[in-house]
């Protein structure tokens, strides 16, 4: 049985995009590098959006095959256990194409399971 709060984890992931994509903007990992604050919260914004992949139904990211689930499940391990060996240049090339696809898909999931997600997906 799916969650009713299973939606949550939507826009957990879509925050945490948003996030990422402020904090990150065009710096390069060797400014993300050199401003602990700003690698930090990058980190921590994939940290969420991996958690709360693993939230998600298998029903609803089998809908989105072509989105790597497993691997973006699988960073926010490397990051909490393996912290000392993030290559931040993998952090840094998540922005553009890899998080736009995620974002299309996380909205075409709200769009389809929360019937309220229009009022909420660009706030």
């Amino acid at each position: 049985m799916i969650s009713p709060r299973a939606p949550l984890a939507l826009y957990h992931i879509l925050d945490a995009i948003r996030d990422f994509e402020g904090f990150v903007g065009v710096a390069t990992a060797e400014e993300i590098g050199a401003d602990r604050m700003r690698r930090y919260a990058a980190e921590r914004c994939v940290e969420i959006i991996s958690e709360a992949s693993r939230r998600l139904p298998e029903t609803w990211k089998a809908e989105h095959p072509s989105i790597p689930w497993s691997d973006i499940a699988g960073i926010g391990s490397v990051l909490g256990h393996d912290y000392e060996d993030v290559n931040l240049d993998v952090i840094v090339k998540l922005r553009g194409t890899s998080l736009g696809d995620l974002r299309a898909a996380v909205v075409a999931l709200l769009q389809k399971y929360d019937p309220e997600s229009d009022r909420y997906i660009e706030r």
